[in-house]
């Protein structure tokens, strides 16, 4: 493609972005309007638009952010893994892969800790609630080898999905200052204005200018590991343009799609998702105009109006506990006097609330709340079942996510493989794929699960999980003192597996190799023990066989 067509495809993407902003601009001018600030690239120096917001939605969409951040994107915490497509490996290669997937998802997460990942998420799970759409780029510093995420505003970018409803194409429109443009773009390649911004000292720092960067495929969508493609060679093709003039500033690749684009709601073909907000659109305006009136009745109940004898203007004491005289002629007037009684201020009230219900329920506030709101006198497992039951409301929103996260998990794990993060030399060869037509290595995305919070309370709820399973089991092994029920468990297979949905660290976990070892160590010991028992058992059925044949002796001797 040429200068022409990137540039008119980036405006395609974005003309359409702005038909999407038109959904929830009147909408989050409301709740969010600095997102509007961001979404028109206003400098810093220009004022916030600051139109009447409703506090009850902006609170509520803070905490559905901060819903994402603990039930999804918990800190410090392991939420998903990296898991073999190799279905169909022996039990022993399968084994062998698991563990070194779950040590590359441990890397996976120190890497990410390290990183700005959880405030970029929560910076972009904001956009996602109050518009439905939230963007992440991630890219990797290639002299400290760290990770680096960056949010992209709501309003700046545009969408295009291929037939799988992947997202192919990614269009955004940002400010950079003269200074940052020359070191990125360097000085040769700026626009007459740009160079001319650049030589004026009071202009090369603050002045901005508006730039396109456009993200799509060139040819063949691969993931591969060698690193010492041409940028113009690269599966995705990265082109950096001026936004008054199709003229290439910088031409690059990526090796995999590098943004990753959650959506709340995303209905038929729609790219963009739809915010939980627009559901209770009205119930915003309806509840703005509710607290109007409770406000109009609260100063009317603590400061009523007062009609007065006009020869009487000015000497009425309107302050709390104020004394007024009043002349012997207005003794039975009843004047000074309340003008009308205040409306039902509590009917008001209810309606607020009900109105505050309305905007809670849309953004599962209500159903997502602490768990230290339940009966204090539910078990631990009527809590638990509680939590997951409200959980399970949060479904759809839930699996939407997963699928908008695998670009992401991708991009990180070929990342961390081409930097040499994780330890090629014992990868499965499910990891790689050596093409013969190209020549070329590839690295193959890795099966991804989520293991946080959510999927475990949605896990328990759907199945009760494989420990019911094997409690049933033991229970039946129980009752029928028949231990031909437990034949079928590979417990080991049984305890991996719990401690990776569980999230459990794999320094806590034995390799597999270890893991042989203690298991033929415990064979041993229990084939010792059931040997000292039976001989045991023989000594004590030889010393009981004597003792017998001692008594039959005494008694034939007494006979």
């Amino acid at each position: 493609m040429n200068a022409r067509q990137y540039y008119d495809l980036c405006q395609s993407l974005l003309d359409t972005a702005d038909q999407d902003r038109s959904e929830w601009e009147g909408l989050v001018r409301k709740v969010f309007p600095e997102i509007l600030n961001s979404a028109d690239l206003r400098d810093r120096n220009q004022r916030v638009d600051r139109s009447r917001l409703c506090s009850h939605a902006r609170v509520d969409v803070q905490k559905l952010s901060s819903v994402v951040m603990s039930y999804i994107y918990p800190m410090g915490h392991r939420w998903f893994r990296f898991d073999s497509w190799n279905v169909g490996a022996s039990k022993k290669q399968k084994r062998v892969e698991d563990s070194w997937y779950a040590e590359a998802s441990q890397v996976a997460f120190r890497e990410i800790e390290r990183s700005n990942f959880y405030t970029t998420a929560q910076t972009a799970s904001l956009d996602w609630a109050a518009t439905g759409t939230g963007l992440i780029l991630t890219s990797m510093d290639d002299t400290h080898k760290v990770l680096v995420f960056t949010h992209v505003p709501a309003g700046t970018f545009g969408l295009a999905e291929d037939a799988n409803h992947n997202i192919i194409s990614v269009a955004r429109k940002f400010l950079m200052t003269p200074m940052q443009l020359v070191e990125t773009m360097g000085y040769d390649n700026l626009t007459d204005r740009m160079k001319n911004d650049w030589q004026d000292p009071n202009k090369r720092f603050t002045e901005t200018h508006e730039v396109w960067h456009l993200v799509t495929p060139r040819f063949g969508l691969r993931y591969t590991r060698m690193a010492d493609l041409l940028p113009t060679a690269r599966p995705w093709a990265s082109v950096y343009m001026p936004a008054d003039e199709a003229r290439i500033l910088k031409e690059d690749g990526y090796y995999e799609m590098p943004y990753m684009a959650m959506r709340f709601c995303k209905m038929g073909s729609r790219v963009y998702g739809s915010s939980p907000l627009k559901n209770v659109e009205d119930t915003i305006d309806d509840l703005m105009a509710a607290n109007d009136v409770v406000k109009i009745l609260g100063q009317r109940a603590a400061i009523p109006s007062v009609v007065i004898p006009a020869d009487m203007e000015g000497q009425v004491d309107l302050r709390a506990g104020g004394q007024t005289l009043l002349p012997v002629q207005y003794t039975n007037a009843h004047v000074p006097r309340e003008l009308a009684p205040v409306g039902n201020y509590q009917l008001a009230l209810d309606q607020v609330r009900r109105l505050e219900e309305e905007i809670d329920d849309a953004t599962y506030v209500s159903m997502l709340q602490n768990i230290s709101k339940i009966d204090r006198y539910m078990s631990a497992t009527e809590v638990s079942a509680r939590e997951a039951e409200k959980i399970m409301t949060f479904s759809p929103a839930f699996t939407q996510m997963q699928a908008d996260f695998r670009p992401l998990a991708n991009r990180i794990f070929a990342l961390l493989v081409r930097a040499e993060k994780l330890d090629m030399e014992t990868a499965p060869e499910s990891v790689l794929f050596y093409s013969k037509d190209d020549k070329q290595t590839y690295i193959i995305p890795p099966r991804l699960a989520f293991i946080g919070r959510m999927s475990q309370a949605m896990d328990r709820v759907q199945s009760n999980g494989s420990q019911a399973w094997l409690g049933m089991m033991m229970q039946c092994m129980a009752n029928t003192q028949d231990p031909r029920w437990t034949s079928c468990v590979d417990v080991q297979a049984f305890a991996r597996g719990e401690a990776e949905k569980m999230g459990i660290d794999t320094d806590y976990l034995l390799s597999t190799d270890e893991e042989d070892k203690v298991l033929e160590q415990l064979n041993q010991r229990v084939q010792q023990q059931s040997q000292a028992l039976m001989m045991e058992q023989q000594a004590k059925a030889n010393r009981d066989n004597a003792t017998a044949q001692n008594q039959l002796m005494q008694y034939q001797q007494n006979l």
